[in-house]
């Protein structure tokens, strides 16, 4: 077990994770909550611990390996887990390399012009396109 590094570039969009998910209450143990306690004292748990859940314009892959808006990924700066509503987040067009795999993939084919047109396409329907926050993110993972 090592160390292992993720670096994607994202020409497209930075969005929040608030655009992704909205918050389901749950309450997360299956005593009685008593009203006014912040902590159930059966158990100890949190009474009324927000959820979070996508939204409907985004869904999970297929493989359930990433979030996608219409047929874009979407890349988190940082763990996901209870607090995704919290990060940055990018959707667009990603190139990836990974030192764990060894990998690297290349865009080609188009100028940025292109590329900011067939994210807009993907966004703007859905009321998530924002040219002001339009460009070329890097965003590196470590784990």
């Amino acid at each position: 077990m090592g160390t292992s590094y993720s670096a994607k570039a994202v020409i497209g969009c930075e969005i929040t994770g608030k655009l992704f998910y909205e918050a389901t209450e749950a309450v997360p143990c299956a005593h009685n909550p008593t009203i006014g306690v912040a902590y159930c004292p059966m158990c100890g748990k949190k009474q009324y611990e927000p959820t979070w859940k996508l939204v409907d314009a985004a869904k999970w892959a297929d493989d359930e390996s990433l979030i996608l808006v219409g047929d874009l990924p979407v890349v988190f700066a940082g763990y996901l887990g209870n607090k995704a509503h919290e990060l940055r987040a990018f959707v667009g067009i990603v190139a990836t390399s990974d030192s764990y795999n060894d990998y690297a993939t290349r865009l080609d084919g188009k100028d940025l012009a292109q590329w900011r047109d067939l994210v807009k396409q993907q966004l703007e329907p859905i009321g998530m396109w924002d040219e002001s926050t339009f460009g070329l993110w890097a965003v590196l993972s470590v784990g």
